[in-house]
């Protein structure tokens, strides 16, 4: 075991080294399971207090796309000094293929389903589970939401990819009010996305073109042509990412089953190898979907694209100021 942790130590130390100024962000430490027996797991949202991610409650939701009755779970932490959560079920949404949710500024979770093509939001009212439609396909054509993410205003984008060659993505912006606005038409699996701190650059990744894009986001919210951020060298796969409050961006890496730290100026910082634990025989399949930002570091899906059963999990990558010696 010692020998395991070392290598993973070591792994993350090559990491850093020749990836940008790492100084620029905080670093990481040892992943650690933090909680398991879930399915395909995605969109980690960190529950908070006070509106956006402001304060820490100590639970995160995980939303189980695999799940025939649509689990969203509720992982909550055990003690202020441990990194054991105990995992429970919190809001069924009705059906599976659920993925990335974010805590609206009402305290209502976003989710972005591309089972049921919408944009739902969830939460618990005493024993009830609270389940509204705030997009749906009968208003807007959609392949199937993946991600969103919200700005100040209470506005929010969300990407809808088509996974089929033949046919193109969108982003869309839906405002406070209600409209829903299609922001970029005719882009290629937009997967991931986020808003830099002074939200007038929007991120998105492109999963089957390997690469985050950027947008300068205009003053009535809608956004300039994309451009290159960054290219990821093969296997990347960009999956669910989150952009931090100094402007770092944390994109999980689906095929590299790993999370990198990229800086405002699209340089990799460090990279965070996720399959440490796997049998080298059983790695094929395996994938990092999505991460969340919590005070003292990193939670970050894993799944398996296999359709196998319960061994989802969510893993902790401390900030080396958090991590335990």
């Amino acid at each position: 075991m010692r020998m395991a942790k070392m290598a993973v130590l070591a792994a993350i130390a090559a990491a850093l080294v020749g990836r940008g100024d790492a100084a620029e962000a905080k670093k990481p430490g040892r992943p650690a399971i933090v909680a398991s027996g879930m399915g395909f797991v995605e969109g980690p949202t960190v529950m908070v207090g006070g509106g956006f991610e402001t304060r820490w409650l100590g639970s995160i939701y995980v939303v189980d796309n695999s799940q025939p009755d649509g689990i969203i779970w509720e992982a909550v932490r055990m003690g202020q000094t441990t990194d054991t959560h105990k995992l429970q079920p919190w809001v069924k949404v009705g059906k599976p293929g659920n993925n990335g949710s974010k805590m609206g500024p009402d305290g209502w979770l976003y989710v972005a389903s591309p089972g049921q093509k919408g944009i739902l939001r969830a939460r618990r009212d005493g024993r009830n589970d609270k389940v509204e439609w705030i997009v749906t396909s009968a208003t807007v054509e959609l392949n199937g939401p993946n991600d969103l993410v919200f700005n100040r205003n209470g506005d929010f984008y969300f990407t809808d990819p088509s996974w089929p060659k033949d046919k193109p993505g969108a982003v869309y912006l839906r405002r406070k009010s209600g409209e829903v606005v299609k922001i970029i038409p005719g882009i290629r699996t937009p997967n991931g996305i986020g808003l830099s701190p002074d939200e007038k650059t929007l991120y998105i990744a492109q999963s089957e073109l390997n690469k985050i894009v950027k947008c300068a986001v205009r003053e009535d919210g809608t956004v300039g042509e994309p451009e290159d951020f960054i290219r990821f060298e093969e296997p990347g796969t960009p999956d669910g990412m989150r952009v931090d409050d100094d402007g770092t961006i944390y994109q999980a890496l689906y095929s590299a089953r790993a999370v990198v730290a990229l800086s405002p100026e699209g340089k990799e910082l460090w990279r965070v190898p996720l399959d440490w634990d796997l049998p080298k025989k059983k790695v094929d399949g395996y994938g990092v979907t999505n991460c969340a930002i919590a005070p003292n570091g990193l939670f970050v899906t894993r799944t398996h694209g296999g359709g196998q059963k319960n061994n989802g999990c969510l893993i902790f990558v401390p900030f080396s100021e958090a991590a335990k010696e």
